[in-house]
């Protein structure tokens, strides 16, 4: 709450009560998105994770290089590393999915379905595309009892 005293002389005092005010935090995807777009740089905030807007940026190709330099610089400083970031990256709007953890290792199941069924690597290949995700939890199943067989 704001409260104005004019003087006689017309000079304003204002008196500011003291308030909680809480400022939004910024998310991961706000500085990617800033980064990435804004022609305006911003202050950083504690929120703000060298490691994870690296991670980010080594999602995208065009990205890949100026996130690599900074994995070898090892910078510190919060600030410096999102200001290399800011001013190295052309502006543009960038479009990827996150790469995610398969819930199957690919060559593992190829490598099963060899030994099992005694087919070619490229025979193996077409079959695993041939599967649904039943089937692969199946398979993921007797991978696992071989595993513990052999122990």
């Amino acid at each position: 709450m704001i409260n104005n005293f004019f003087d006689i002389d017309g000079k304003v005092d204002a008196f500011v009560e003291s308030e909680d005010i809480k400022i939004k935090d910024i998310s991961l995807f706000d500085y990617i998105n800033n980064i990435s777009n804004s022609k305006t740089p911003i202050d950083i905030t504690k929120s703000y994770s060298p490691f994870t807007v690296n991670r980010g940026f080594m999602q995208y190709q065009d990205t890949v290089f100026s996130a690599n330099i900074l994995n070898k610089l090892n910078i510190d400083d919060k600030q410096t590393h999102y200001d290399f970031l800011f001013y190295s990256i052309g502006k543009r709007k960038r479009f990827a999915k996150w790469a995610k953890v398969e819930k199957y290792d690919f060559e593992d199941v190829i490598k099963f379905i060899q030994d099992e069924y005694f087919y070619t690597r490229k025979r193996a290949i077409e079959f695993y595309y041939m599967l649904d995700d039943e089937d692969l939890e199946n398979i993921n199943k007797a991978m696992n009892v071989g595993l513990q067989k052999g122990k």
